[in-house]
């Protein structure tokens, strides 16, 4: 699809998802929007909006908590980058997954749990944690180059795929047969 500039962070807003570091990252995209979708500690979500004014930035940043659960896939499906700036290691790191299902090429910092599905250059851009300059950089080459994106869409969705409700269930009904002394 063709770039439009909306980029687009889910999760719960609190320091250590590193929304900061996109708000940063978005001073050096003119004409970018980014839009943080999730539930937030109503101090970081003011930090946030105060910071968005420091770096000059508040009129194309919004923090969003009411996109009811069943509308977040046409969310990513809208958005033309999903950032991921993590700075601690998540457990898993599921919003990268949703964005990958919906055809959404990922910028991320593949900490904890994340690491084990997102490859650089494969199904994201990875970025190191708290680097706006790098997160502005992987941006600009998405927004300059129509095959990588298409590279890390194809890639995405062939992950995504592997991360099936079904798979999930499946494979711990084998670990909770296994524990149970049943036949796996």
């Amino acid at each position: 699809r063709p770039w439009t500039g909306k980029l687009l962070a889910v999760g719960r807003v609190e320091p250590r998802k590193g929304f900061d570091t996109a708000v940063r990252a978005l001073a050096a995209l003119p004409g970018m929007t980014l839009r943080i979708v999730g539930p937030g500690v109503d101090d970081h979500v003011t930090e946030l909006l105060a910071l968005a004014k420091e770096v000059g930035v508040a009129d194309r940043f919004v923090v969003d908590s009411a996109v009811p659960r069943d509308q977040l896939a046409a969310t990513y499906a809208e958005a033309d980058a999903f950032l991921f700036p993590s700075r601690w290691d998540e457990p898993f790191g599921l919003v990268p997954l949703e964005a990958m299902t919906q055809a959404t090429p990922v910028v991320a910092t593949r900490r904890g749990g994340s690491a084990e599905f997102l490859t650089d250059g494969l199904n994201c851009l990875e970025v190191p944690s708290d680097d706006p300059a790098a997160i502005a950089a992987a941006v600009l080459a998405l927004a300059k180059d129509k095959a990588l994106r298409r590279r890390l869409v194809n890639g995405g969705l062939t992950t995504s795929a592997a991360y099936r409700v079904e798979q999930f269930a499946d494979g711990l009904e084998q670990i909770h047969l296994r524990a149970a002394g049943g036949v796996a």
